[in-house]
């Protein structure tokens, strides 16, 4: 394999355990922020199925989905259009003089 692409790969792996980093500190937020405010989504649920029926809990399960989705689709686009790193640049080469 060659630099260039050892070097990309590198790069790919990092930009992948970056975006793992970031999703578990959104996470980790979101834990955080339920946490504070008192809120189990598992109880609301609970409370959406009771009130709305299985239907209810559906609409809410799709909604969370196109969420998910349009975040997804989010990361892909900035990862596409990141600008790629380009390896150091080398000096041009010159010829040697023969003696």
């Amino acid at each position: 394999m060659s630099d260039r692409m050892n070097q990309e790969i590198d790069r790919l792996i990092a930009n992948g355990n970056r975006l793992i980093e970031e999703a578990q500190e959104a996470l980790e937020r979101s834990k955080r922020f339920y946490a504070e405010r008192g809120i189990d989504p598992g109880k609301i649920m609970e409370l959406v199925r009771l009130q709305g029926g299985e239907e209810a809990v559906r609409e809410v399960e799709a909604e969370v989905e196109a969420v998910m989705q349009q975040i997804r689709e989010e990361a892909e686009r900035r990862q596409l259009h990141e600008r790629p790193q380009r390896p150091p640049a080398r000096a041009p080469r010159t010829a040697r003089k023969m003696v």
